[in-house]
């Protein structure tokens, strides 16, 4: 890989992490969607993961565009084995209200559907306390032939 690929992936920790401090907002979530599928494929994962990932992204920096007065935070993709977990971090220290919408709800569903798709989706406070991080996991892996997954 050359310096200005690694320059345009982020911040390179060990190329066992790449994280970028942004602004969210919504005009720019399109890049960030490019920029964690450009490290899960960089890391080989299947299709369905970097779709995953791209979704992901979109839902996390969604919220902090909807629900976060300081639009600052970071963005991270982690490698943890034959997973990817991607995390957004902002500076608001309330938890996101994660609950299953109603049939006719018009909002709600998207940290649900993260959720559903990734098998699970966390948070908790950062090391500061002063904000949080939320994140879900991406497997790097194709599930053999018969496993679900």
């Amino acid at each position: 890989m050359t310096s200005s690929a690694q320059v345009n992936l982020g911040e390179v920790v060990g190329k066992q992490s790449f994280g970028w401090p942004l602004l969210a907002r919504a005009d720019d979530i399109g890049h960030w969607r490019r920029q964690a599928a450009s490290v899960l494929t960089l890391w080989g994962a299947p299709v369905s993961s970097v779709e995953l990932g791209r979704f992901g992204v979109s839902e996390l920096l969604g919220n902090v565009v909807k629900h976060v007065a300081d639009e600052r935070c970071c963005l991270r993709l982690v490698r943890c084995g034959a997973e990817a977990e991607v995390q957004v971090i902002d500076a608001d220290p309330r938890f996101p209200e994660f609950y299953r919408p109603g049939q006719f709800s018009e909002s709600g569903r998207g940290l649900a559907l993260v959720a559903e798709l990734a098998g699970g989706i966390g948070w908790r406070r950062t090391e500061e306390g002063t904000g949080k991080r939320v994140y879900f996991r991406c497997p790097l892996v194709r599930p053999a032939s018969g496993q679900s997954g």
